[in-house]
């Protein structure tokens, strides 16, 4: 950065909280079609006060998720349920779907069951993807965030006088906040009502707060990056030890990987 960086919160191992967008970034893989949102956190150092260099690190599995056939897959689904009745089916209920498949008991609805009356299967749609030995990866963020220490944040502290206005709801309501343990299903909502109302009043005030990165938490850059990568696999450094520290029903640490990045246990649970 030409201006210096700002002070940073830094995590227990001491890695400060810097990120890239809000912790996903695009990306795009030459051998799987269509762009895809991955975890993308960061492990660095700040090496003077303009500069932090870091590594992201991205999962195998990441590359391996078949994004056109989930897609293929969403269209087939959305359009077999508006066959059936239901325009939205991400907003519709158990009740609503078997109901409209003729499914007496909704609440033990199975996947098999939407599969029998007609539900496309989501296994004919996706299929595995290969990691080649050399690809090309394209990576897009556009804001790189950090977090302030606790000690520079400034989140308003919620005014006293909606505080008061708060109390004094919950006392013509006859809640007894000590008592909370007893509380009815009605009541226990009735204070969460009451206090989401002085939530959004309070948001109004400070509309910033329910934004990420804010003034009040964050300092932030914005930008467009885009970088092209060609990878190439190596496996020349990587070392598996088998341990087999297993159970009797085989339960436990069955071996340790070991690259020039981490040490990996894997593990095995019946």
């Amino acid at each position: 950065m030409e201006d210096k960086i700002p002070n940073t919160l830094l995590t227990e191992d001491g890695t400060p909280y810097i990120r890239l967008d809000n912790g996903s970034v695009w990306m795009n893989c030459d051998f799987n079609e269509g762009d895809m949102l991955i975890d993308a956190p960061l492990d660095g150092q700040l090496i003077d006060d303009h500069t932090f260099a870091g590594v992201l690190r991205i999962d195998n599995t990441e590359f391996t998720y078949d994004i056109a056939g989930q897609k293929k897959f969403d269209a087939a689904w959305e359009a077999f349920w508006k066959e059936k009745g239901i325009n939205d089916p991400y907003d519709a209920t158990n009740e609503e779907m078997a109901a409209a498949i003729g499914i007496d008991d909704a609440e033990n609805m199975t996947l098999e069951d939407e599969i029998a009356a007609g539900a496309p299967d989501e296994k004919d749609y996706l299929k595995e993807i290969k990691i080649p030995d050399q690809f090309t990866l394209k990576l897009k963020f556009s804001q790189i965030t950090g977090q302030l220490p606790e000690e520079e944040q400034t989140v308003p502290d919620i005014p006293q006088e909606l505080r008061d206005e708060r109390d004094q709801a919950v006392a013509d309501a006859g809640l007894n906040e000590y008592d909370y343990e007893n509380f009815t299903e009605e009541q226990q909502e009735t204070l969460r009502l009451i206090d989401q109302e002085m939530y959004n009043k309070y948001t109004k005030l400070y509309p910033d707060v329910n934004k990420h990165p804010n003034k009040y938490e964050n300092w932030w850059v914005d930008g467009d990056w885009d970088f092209t990568i060609p990878v190439e696999k190596n496996n020349a450094q990587t070392e598996t030890i088998e341990i087999q520290a297993v159970d009797s029903d085989g339960n436990g640490v069955t071996s340790l990987t070991k690259t020039p990045f981490e040490i990996t246990m894997n593990t095995w649970m019946n």
